[in-house]
């Protein structure tokens, strides 16, 4: 089992240094390539979510992959996400789908108790 938590601060960089965090955790787990790819891309989503409406603080992100999959975490010290942030978005329209591919690459996702952080799990 991998167990990488990282405070990334919040840059342009913060995402690409995310997905290397990821690449550690999968190689030194065994995680296949395609559920690598599913986390990296979730990961990707949620960081530069982050980055773009956190209010500029670090970014944390925690994940943990084993033989049961990964878990994954990734909050910033803002407000959380209200509920009209999650509303569905047309294909003509410019941003807000990143939850909702989130939903798509996960087999599981959700907020925090205080909505300050989004967690994913994506299974073996």
């Amino acid at each position: 089992m991998a167990l990488i938590s990282l405070e990334l601060p919040a840059t342009p960089h913060a995402a690409a240094r995310a997905r290397e965090a990821v690449r550690e955790a999968a190689r030194d787990t065994g995680v296949g390539d395609d559920d690598r790819w599913r986390v990296e891309m979730i990961i990707t989503e949620l960081v530069t979510n982050a980055v773009k409406h956190g209010p500029g603080g670090p970014v944390e992100l925690a994940i943990d992959a084993g033989g049961r999959g990964v878990r994954g975490e990734v909050g910033d010290p803002g407000p959380g996400i209200r509920r009209r942030e999650l509303t569905r978005r047309r294909a003509t329209e410019e941003g807000g789908r990143g939850l909702f591919l989130v939903d798509a690459l996960s087999d599981s996702w959700g907020l925090s108790e205080d909505r300050s952080r989004v967690w994913f799990e994506v299974a073996p």
